[in-house]
């Protein structure tokens, strides 16, 4: 269990230094905080597969996601870094958005990761009397994670093609990059403006 929660612990280190600059404590505390989840997730994989032998392609996307969904809305609410968040790349796949939001999206990679643990954990193959069989964990598995790709993949292409967009307006979008002890000042307003305005 501590090893969920030091891995969340790194996570949570590297993906939020941005608070630094704002409040180390408020930082540290963040980052505790949202470990915590990392050490729930870890401990409830374990306990429901040692308890009842669930398979982790079931396991993993219904805890993760739900854990996911409990994070973005107790306390915090802080939704950022989602599992779904990191298939940005995948135009495709996360389609379904439109749908299920990034939990969907979560959820088919959690899925899949899931059933590379039941993979690791199980053989394909069954030894019996009569000869070998596959093993039915892996198998519906399989065809599960399948059937749900093809119908992300194939909703997706749908999705896509769905629109005729015309060419809108250019848009420019200016971010300040200054410290944030400057930012806070309203002395330093006019500063900000005619920087952003020499832009």
């Amino acid at each position: 269990m501590l090893g969920s929660f030091l891995l969340g612990l790194a996570f949570w280190i590297v993906n939020v230094h941005w608070v630094i600059p704002i409040t180390v404590p408020g930082y540290i505390a963040q980052c505790v905080y949202l470990s915590a989840y990392f050490l729930l997730a870890g401990w409830l994989l374990r306990h429901c597969y040692q308890r009842r032998r669930l398979p982790f392609f079931l396991l993993l996307p219904i805890i993760w996601v739900g854990l996911e969904l409990l994070r973005g809305h107790v306390i915090t609410g802080f939704s950022w870094l989602l599992l779904g968040h990191s298939q940005f790349r995948w135009t495709r796949l996360i389609q379904i958005a439109d749908l299920t939001g990034a939990y969907g999206v979560s959820f088919l990679v959690a899925m899949l990761n899931g059933l590379i643990v039941d993979l690791l954990l199980q053989p394909l193959f069954l030894r019996t009397k009569s000869g070998s069989k596959p093993s039915v964990v892996v198998a519906v598995g399989v065809v599960t994670l399948m059937g749900l790709a093809v119908f992300t993949l194939v909703y997706g292409t749908k999705q896509m093609h769905v629109g005729q967009y015309r060419p809108g307006p250019r848009v420019a979008l200016i971010q300040e990059n200054f410290p944030i002890s400057i930012t806070r000042a309203s002395e330093n307003d006019l500063v900000v403006f005619e920087k952003h305005r020499k832009s």
